[in-house]
């Protein structure tokens, strides 16, 4: 059916007549989204249809093109204003826009990590090169910022030079370069985790600079032991301190002292794990939030206990008893009465010892001539 002339889409002020028809819905389309659709809609539709159809990911090429162009210009305020108007021509001859916040294999890179494929319109990059950065755990509670000097390769093209690239052939002079960075060490930052710094890395004919990545190792602590946001601690209380109360002071990372009691009659049994809550590490990102402080405490008993009758009876009545009470021991001329003693492993070891020679002396006499063993046939 004929459609009516827009005077809106005639362009300048209507000269030359009706204008043909512009379709200014068909790139909504390829995105699935509406022509009234928000600017995070549009990325939400596109970032979903382009891990389905990137050509990396199986998908057909042609098509994510489109999914791309549909993205670059609907993201743009100024282009979509153009197409909405005057459709695809409308954005083309208008020209202008590059004021989106992204591009479609921005948005893609950002989606996988900076995994995007490299379109041909960009140059390689160099390799990065990484280094090892040894961090006190000090440094990654309260954060700390530190030079730290790294070299890198240079190289130009040189007809005298050696062969860098078997492939084409091509010959290179390099030459060391010394840099200076300044690194960032944030609190909370954890073992494994990277410092980038873009364009620092080497440098190759043709090819935009590497980056230096710095991978932050953390090193051992003498007192605390790190498990993600929480540090654990071990502490030896006597068997005073286990049964009436605690009372310790911990010299944390950042200097300050942290005064740590137990609860009015609670008793810490050997090994047992309490916490102190907020005296953790930093959260990375969210520093003001803390992980907690966990402390193993290991009892020690007295070797021995030189204890009055008095002694005794008062124990006995501030202690819970066995279950079951104390065993009676009744008059009984079988029975001994032994104390118990400490291990005692040299006598065990003589014990074994001599089973031993004994096994081994019974096993020869039980061998008949030539060292077979005898066997004896049951007569039938």
């Amino acid at each position: 059916m004929p459609f009516g002339i827009d005077p809106d889409q005639m362009p300048g002020g209507g000269r030359g007549g009706p204008k043909k028809e512009v379709d200014t819905t068909a790139l909504y389309s390829v995105l699935n989204v509406s022509k009234d659709a928000s600017a995070s809609e549009i990325k939400k539709a596109y970032m979903l249809l382009a891990k389905k159809e990137h050509p990396d990911k199986g998908g057909d090429p042609e098509k994510f093109k489109m999914i791309s162009k549909a993205y670059e210009i609907l993201s743009d305020p100024e282009k979509r204003a153009l197409y909405d108007e005057h459709g695809e021509e409308g954005v083309e001859s208008g020209g202008g826009g590059g004021g989106g916040m992204h591009t479609a294999e921005d948005v893609f890179a950002a989606m996988f990590g900076g995994g995007g494929r490299r379109g041909p319109q960009g140059p390689r990059k160099a390799d990065d090169t990484v280094h090892k950065m040894q961090v006190t755990l000090e440094d990654l509670y309260k954060g700390k910022t530190v030079k730290l000097a790294v070299t890198r390769d240079v190289m130009t093209v040189d007809p005298h030079g050696p062969i860098m690239n078997r492939q084409t052939g091509e010959r290179y002079a390099k030459k060391a370069e010394r840099q200076v960075l300044e690194v960032v060490i944030e609190k909370g930052m954890k073992d494994g985790q990277t410092v980038r710094f873009e364009g620092k890395g080497d440098v190759m004919p043709g090819a935009l600079p590497g980056d230096v990545v710095l991978v932050i190792k953390e090193r051992e602590h003498a007192v605390f032991q790190r498990k993600g946001a929480d540090l654990i601690m071990k502490k030896e209380i006597t068997l005073l301190e286990a049964l009436t109360g605690v009372k310790l002071v911990v010299e944390h990372l950042d200097g300050h002292s942290v005064h740590v009691t137990s609860k009015p009659g609670a008793v810490i049994a050997h090994e047992a794990v309490k916490q102190v809550a907020d005296e953790g590490m930093p959260v990375f990102g969210h520093t003001h939030v803390r992980g907690a402080l966990f402390i193993q405490f290991e009892v020690k008993f007295p070797a021995t206990l030189d204890l009055t009758d008095a002694q005794r009876k008062v124990l006995a009545a501030l202690l819970p008893k066995p279950a079951g009470g104390l065993p009676a021991f009744p008059h009984d001329s079988h029975a001994v009465t032994k104390e118990l003693d400490d291990l005692d492993m040299e006598a065990r070891t003589m014990r074994e010892r001599l089973a031993k020679d004994a096994y081994d002396s019974d096993d020869d006499g039980g061998r008949g001539g030539g060292g077979a063993p005898r066997v004896q046939c049951a007569q039938q």
